[in-house]
């Protein structure tokens, strides 16, 4: 799930689903194969502020507000999740 702030000032919400497909070799988590083919991309909502995007997000899929981190960090928490749970 990402939050973006478009051109328009309003703020999206992208929600991704996809399988696991990464290894100690691959940890680029925006090429992970959708679970829906048609939602490659994200299911996207728009939201006037970053907060009604914020609480959307953390309503509709339970998200914690501590567990947000910055898009450039995302592949390096993916690799400590995988190397907590020894890659299986």
């Amino acid at each position: 799930m990402s939050i973006y702030r478009e051109r328009t000032g309003e703020y999206s919400v992208v929600y991704n689903e996809t399988f696991d497909d990464g290894h100690e070799d691959f940890l680029d988590v925006y090429e992970f194969s959708a679970v829906d083919p048609d939602l490659e991309f994200g299911k996207i909502d728009v939201f006037t502020t970053y907060q009604e995007a914020l609480d959307f997000s953390c309503q509709t899929y339970h998200c914690a507000l501590d567990k947000f981190v910055n898009i450039g960090m995302i592949q390096e928490e993916y690799r400590l999740y995988k190397i907590g749970t020894n890659w299986k």
